[in-house]
């Protein structure tokens, strides 16, 4: 049995084991779980983030997609630049998703009914790329209030290129 004074333990398989020494082991979850915490806080159900790594985007970031959009949510910078050129909000539903299932396993293409996405400049000429996915027939998303809680989102990606430059 677990008291309620085990709040500095984590129970892991029913046992009791201590929080790692180790400075970094939170480190490396903190962005994972600040984004899971951003999405939750403005009621997304499934999110992507794509960041450049080795001249594309790719999925870093994700929250209520499948494991496969995740791995899948590979693209060229070419594809983006083509297809959103502005910092601005874009959203597609029906046949204009089309280019867009690739990025998505078949199971997240199938139920995908509007995409949101939005380029974000998260360091000087470096961009990110919001991806907001809905399965309702009619789009639930008030982009107005992710606008203005998305600096939390670019300044603690900011934070975090600069803590990676560092190293």
């Amino acid at each position: 049995k677990v008291e309620e004074s085990t709040t500095q333990n984590e129970i892991v398989n029913g046992n009791i084991e201590e929080e790692s020494s180790n400075p970094y082991a939170k480190k490396i979850d903190d962005p994972f779980v600040f984004f899971k915490n951003f999405c939750e806080e403005i009621g997304l159900q499934k999110t992507v983030l794509l960041i450049p790594h080795e001249n594309q985007y790719k999925a870093i970031f994700s929250y209520g997609v499948e494991s496969a959009s995740r791995d899948e949510s590979v693209s060229t910078f070419d594809f983006w630049d083509g297809t959103i050129s502005e910092n601005k909000w874009y959203s597609f539903f029906g046949e204009d998703l089309c280019p867009f299932y690739q990025l998505f396993s078949s199971d997240d293409a199938q139920l995908l009914k509007y995409l949101h996405i939005k380029k974000i400049e998260i360091a000087e000429n470096t961009f990110a790329i919001l991806l907001i996915l809905e399965d309702y027939a009619n789009s639930l998303i008030d982009l107005e209030t992710i606008e203005i809680i998305l600096p939390n989102l670019k300044s603690y990606l900011a934070y975090m290129i600069d803590l990676s430059n560092e190293n």
